[in-house]
């Protein structure tokens, strides 16, 4: 059976001058544990009231001598600034032989 894990990070503006503007983009980086292994990525705004859309972008699988990580960007899609927003990550892995 697959082992399945989830876990959740924020980012958040340190002031109004640094929020996530229409149409800007932060790029990430996660590392992955194993050749095999699939991770979900999700981005999701904590305000509510006004409208607000985040798209995840540019994923790419990266491995060399440091390892195997997974590049992604979250773009503001909306048209409204975002003060903050939650990273969701899924990560499926196959169960190690014993």
């Amino acid at each position: 059976m697959a082992n399945v894990n989830y876990w959740f990070g924020y980012w958040l503006a340190a002031n109004e001058a640094n929020t996530l503007a229409p149409g800007e983009v932060h790029n990430w980086i996660a590392w992955l544990c194993s050749h095999g292994d699939s991770v979900g990525i999700s981005a999701s705004p904590l305000e509510g009231g006004e409208e607000h859309a985040l798209a995840i972008e540019n994923m790419s699988l990266k491995a060399d001598v440091d390892g195997r990580r997974m590049l992604f960007s979250v773009r503001n899609v909306g048209r409204t600034q975002v003060d903050a927003y939650g990273i969701g990550y899924s990560h499926v892995s196959q169960p190690k032989e014993t």
